[in-house]
C-alpha cells in the first residue's frame, strides 16, 4: 500500500506539473518545434517542353495536402497561342501524375502566382512535378509545400531522432511477461518500414522510460500515456510511458496495441479519433484493440515526414 500511495502521488505531481508548463508554453512560441509542413524552394530554367520531377520522396497519406507559390516567367515572348504550365505531384511507385493547377498563357502573361492547397488521392510516395508545355523555356521560382491535416501530430512534441532507447522501470514491467509485450510493441515499429530502431534496457538512468503499474486515484482512467518535457511542439528531450495494469485488459493484443500507440507518440503521431479520420492507424483511439497492435500504412507515412 505505501508503495502504491507513492506512485499514485508521483504520478499526480507529474500530471500537474505538465499540465502547468502546458499551459505557460502555450503562450509562448515554441523553441526548437519540428513545424508539419515540409516546404521546399525551387529555382529552376526549364527549357520549352522540358519535364522536371523533384528529386525529394514524400511519404504522403490520402489527403495530405500541396500548397504551391510559384512563379512562372518565360524568358521570350510568349507565341500567340501558347500552351500551358501543369503543376502537381507524381506517384513514384505508379508514376502517375496528378495535376493540380495549370496557366494558360493567353492572353499571354510575364508572372503568374498561385497559391493552392488540395489533396493527394492516394496514400504513397510523392515528388513535385512541373511540366512546361508553353512552347519557350521558363524560369520556375517560388516554393512548394507538403502538409498533412491539422491534428495530425502529437501536440505533445516528439523526439529529436527516431532512434532511441526506452528504459524498463520497476518490478512489474520487467516481468517476462510484459518484457515480452514491450519487445514486441518496439519490434513492430522497428520492422514497419518507418525507419525506427527503438532499443529497450533495463539499465539507467535513460531520458526515456515505461513503466507497468497499478494505477488508481485522480486522473488515472488511462490505458497508456506518454508524460514528455518540455511539451507542446518542441523536441522532447525527457519522456515516460506509464501503462496502467488496472484498466488495460488481459489479452496480449490488446495491450501490445497500447504500447505501440504509446510510442508513437515519442515519434510525434497524435491520437486522430475515428471517423473523423478514416485511415487504419494504431494512433486511432476508437480501433480495435485486438486487431490494430502494429503501425499502419498511415503511421508509417507520417512518421517518415516528419523525419525523412
Amino acid at each position: 500500500m505505501a508503495k502504491l500511495r507513492k506512485t499514485q502521488k508521483l504520478i499526480g505531481m507529474a500530471l500537474t506539473f505538465s499540465l502547468i508548463i502546458g499551459i505557460i508554453s502555450a503562450l509562448i512560441v515554441p523553441v526548437g518545434a519540428i513545424p508539419p509542413p515540409r516546404n521546399f524552394a525551387i529555382n529552376r530554367s526549364m527549357g520549352t517542353a522540358t519535364l522536371h520531377t523533384d528529386s525529394r520522396d514524400i511519404y504522403l497519406n490520402a489527403g495530405d495536402w500541396l500548397g504551391v507559390d510559384l512563379r512562372f516567367t518565360p524568358t521570350v515572348p510568349l507565341p500567340v497561342v501558347p500552351s500551358s504550365i501543369i503543376f502537381g505531384v507524381v506517384n513514384v511507385s505508379t508514376g502517375q501524375f496528378y495535376s493540380f493547377q495549370f496557366y494558360m498563357g493567353n492572353p499571354p502573361q510575364n508572372t503568374i502566382k498561385t497559391n493552392k492547397i488540395l489533396g493527394v488521392p492516394v496514400s504513397g510516395v510523392y515528388r513535385f512535378r512541373v511540366n512546361n508545355t508553353l512552347l519557350v523555356p521558363v524560369q520556375v521560382s517560388g516554393s512548394f509545400t507538403f502538409e498533412k491535416p491539422t491534428g495530425t501530430f502529437c501536440p505533445g512534441g516528439g523526439l529529436a531522432n527516431r532512434n532511441f532507447t526506452i528504459q524498463l522501470m520497476g518490478a512489474t514491467t520487467t516481468t517476462s511477461l510484459w518484457t515480452g509485450l514491450i519487445n514486441s510493441a518496439r519490434n513492430a515499429w522497428n520492422n514497419s518500414g518507418s525507419g525506427v530502431n527503438i532499443t529497450t534496457t533495463t539499465a539507467g538512468p535513460n531520458q526515456h522510460t515505461i513503466e507497468v503499474d497499478w494505477y488508481s486515484g485522480p486522473n488515472t482512467d488511462f490505458l497508456g500515456r506518454v508524460i514528455v518535457r518540455p511539451p507542446e511542439y518542441v523536441v522532447t528531450t525527457t519522456s515516460e510511458i506509464l501503462i496502467n495494469t488496472r484498466t488495460i485488459g488481459s489479452t496480449a493484443n490488446f495491450r501490445q496495441s497500447v504500447i505501440a500507440h504509446e510510442m508513437g507518440h515519442l515519434l510525434w503521431l497524435g491520437d486522430n479519433p475515428a471517423p473523423s479520420n478514416p485511415n487504419s492507424s494504431i494512433m486511432n483511439t476508437t480501433r480495435d484493440r485486438e486487431t490494430i497492435r502494429v503501425p499502419q500504412v498511415y503511421d508509417v507515412h507520417n512518421v517518415r515526414f516528419v523525419y525523412d
